[in-house]
């Protein structure tokens, strides 16, 4: 869900509240669930809360007010660190907020020491879908149960498509059920392991609609704090106590693992892993839970090249050693960027969702060491002779087939090398196969670590079930743990079609600029070339997702025909994640074939470009660009004559 207001403007000015002011109604812009495709980062709507408000349901009102001491947003104060800063790209701050899995966005702000939020979001205390005449408005006290927090994120990016994440907070909102209202000012801690803080917000809260005496002398009572306090005192207990007996169940179900064999000391068994909220260690099954796209990605392959384009990005402590914190969902996609984990987590819940029984992989990669993906297990055949086991690569969107039949086992263990395939269409030989050893698998509900005596993927029995196999985790104590909140993805807001074409007049300038200053040559561009070129660039697309190509008969007979008797037909193909034109010519010009494409002089000589740009959920993007250029055959003989003797 979204919903963003930008103070001023239509409506303006909102006057700041506080816990005994006058509050008046402020004016919001409500989003939509996600799941209903109408959640979108760009697209603020003001709305009045009464239009917005469904009858008989209860909402809580989150009022940004601003920031204070945001010390990593302070200006360069010496003369040369002031040169060097103008130098440097520009940086906002984006704040986005998730409450039981909607989410909201504010509108960017400039990255200052007091950065200027000014927002209101509306979450739903209720389901909106659930029939308000049966249900009816939730008492107050009722909602003191729900223990659930408010997700805050922060985020700094830069105007070059880079993004830091400043601050991970969740924030205890229960307390604004005493008065209806309340003001808070959130310190923000950084993401790191020292927890410095980094900023402070200032915020109001206030649950909606709520009827308040008229001119009250003191603030009205709707549940006593002291009741209040007891609520939040045990659920805290329950929570720490949930948590401490699964640690003590661990620990004992982890002694007892390695007593089955002394070399399952050295096996990689992650039983939990550090999170974001405060650093504090989690069952890793609870950074799972299945994640419905809601027609946003068509099919699970879709969601391997969505996944693998968010931006992986090496978390490095001060020092540059490696830091392993597990974010949440609703924190990568803020961030727009993710580790390994990271990357193994969102792709395994999209693949849940899809229905998939799919497991994150803990074991040993070839030329990687220590590595973490994605499984799913195929129904077994009727005879019951082992199951179909797919291996997901979530950093790259590859997907490798192993075969478990008896047979295939009985091959790889003769050596042979013909056991893997890599799918979907290409035979991979064991020298090409990413995955060597598996050691453990988890997802939402279940953990299994390998018992087997042989760890390399095809020997080892892919029967969870099978306790000769695989140890697993006691299923209803994962099942009672508290996990992190499952949200939806948000549809694609960016016009592909325009952006297609502001890249090209970008590009073509750029590059009309490049010929005429470092070659002294002018440019034709032929909108015929620059059309025929558009099959490939989807053929590469779709061969990215599916792995089989299709097209390339047809793309080639189209050039045949376009290209002119005695002429030479010549392309350099790109592929990038970033919309930013100069990053990406920056980067195009760097290819020795592009240099010697644009450095080509003749009298015939015709360029064209073609950009392709497919918008997946979250408005991650792949950018596909080609660059071709047509010249005759006898130009390119006297060029290469001119070039010897040179």
């Amino acid at each position: 869900m979204l919903a963003s207001l930008r103070s001023g403007g239509l409506f303006g000015e909102t006057t700041a509240a506080s816990a005994s002011g006058a509050w008046g109604e402020p004016q919001l812009a409500f989003g939509e669930q996600a799941a209903e495709g109408k959640l979108a980062s760009s697209l603020y709507a003001a709305h009045s809360v009464a239009a917005r408000i469904v009858p008989g349901k209860r909402y809580l009102n989150v009022r940004i007010r601003g920031g204070r001491a945001f010390v990593d947003c302070l200006p360069a104060s010496t003369p040369d660190a002031v040169a060097e800063a103008h130098t440097q790209a520009q940086h906002v701050l984006t704040l986005s907020m998730e409450f039981r899995g909607n989410r909201c966005v504010a509108s960017p702000v400039p990255a200052v020491v007091e950065p200027s939020f000014n927002e209101n979001f509306l979450f739903p205390l209720q389901d909106e879908e659930s029939p308000s005449e049966i249900e009816g408005m939730a008492p107050l006290e009722k909602l003191a149960e729900m223990n659930i927090p408010l997700h805050l994120v922060v985020v700094r990016e830069s105007s070059l498509g880079t993004s830091t994440l400043m601050s991970s907070a969740w924030i205890e909102w229960r307390k604004v059920l005493v008065h209806g209202r309340l003001s808070l000012n959130v310190e923000l801690k950084g993401n790191d392991e020292l927890q410095l803080p980094v900023g402070l917000l200032e915020m109001d809260l206030e649950i909606l609609p709520l009827k308040m005496p008229p001119n009250p002398k003191e603030l009205p009572v709707f549940v006593e704090y002291s009741s209040l306090m007891r609520q939040l005192k045990r659920d805290q207990e329950l929570t720490s106590g949930i948590e401490a007996r699964f640690h003590a169940y661990a620990k004992a179900w982890w002694n007892d693992y390695t007593m089955i064999r002394p070399l399952h000391q050295n096996r990689l068994i992650q039983l939990f892993g550090k999170s974001e909220r405060g650093g504090r260690m989690r069952s890793v099954c609870t950074f799972l839970s299945p994640l419905r796209a809601d027609r946003c990605l068509d099919s699970p392959l879709h969601a391997a090249r969505f996944v693998r384009l968010i931006p992986y990005v090496k978390d490095t402590t001060v020092g540059g050693s490696r830091t392993e914190i597990w974010h949440s969902p609703h924190t990568i996609l803020t961030r727009r960027s993710g580790d390994v984990e990271d990357h193994a987590l969102m792709l395994c819940s999209l693949l849940l969702g899809f229905g998939l029984d799919a497991y994150v992989a803990v074991g040993i990669a070839r030329d990687k060491g220590a590595h973490v993906w994605v499984i799913t297990r195929g129904d077994a055949p009727t005879s019951g002779e082992g199951h179909t086991i797919v291996c997901w690569e979530s950093l790259t969107g590859q997907r490798f087939e192993l075969d478990t039949s008896p047979a295939a086992r009985a091959v790889a263990a003769a050596g042979l090398s013909d056991v893997l395939d890599s799918s979907p269409s290409t035979t991979a030989s064991s020298s090409s196969f990413p995955f060597l050893r598996i050691h453990c698998l988890f997802n939402h509900h279940s953990f299994y670590a390998n018992v087997q005596l042989h760890d390399s993927l095809p020997l080892v029995d892919w029967r969870l079930d099978n306790p000769a196999a695989w140890k697993a985790l006691n299923e209803r104590a994962i099942e009672v743990l508290p996990r992190t909140n499952p949200i939806y993805l948000r549809h694609p807001t960016i016009d592909a079609r325009k952006t297609e074409r502001e890249l090209e007049r970008s590009l073509r300038e750029m590059i009309d600029q490049y010929r005429r200053e470092y070659a002294n040559l002018s440019t034709s561009w032929s909108s015929d070339l620059s059309y025929v070129l558009s099959p490939a660039l989807s053929s590469y697309e779709s061969e990215r997702v599916t792995g089989i190509c299709f097209g390339q008969s047809e793309f080639e007979q189209s050039i045949k025909r376009t290209v002119p008797y005695q002429c030479v037909f010549k392309a350099v193909p790109f592929q990038f994640t970033s919309l930013h034109p100069h990053l990406l010519f920056a980067s195009m010009i760097q290819s020795r074939a592009l240099q010697d494409l644009l450095a080509s002089d003749g009298q015939e000589l015709r360029l064209g470009i073609r950009c392709k740009v497919i918008v997946y959920p979250e408005d991650f993007c792949a950018v596909w660009i080609m660059v071709a250029s047509i010249k005759r055959a006898d130009d390119l003989l006297i060029h290469a004559h001119s070039t010897m003797h040179g």
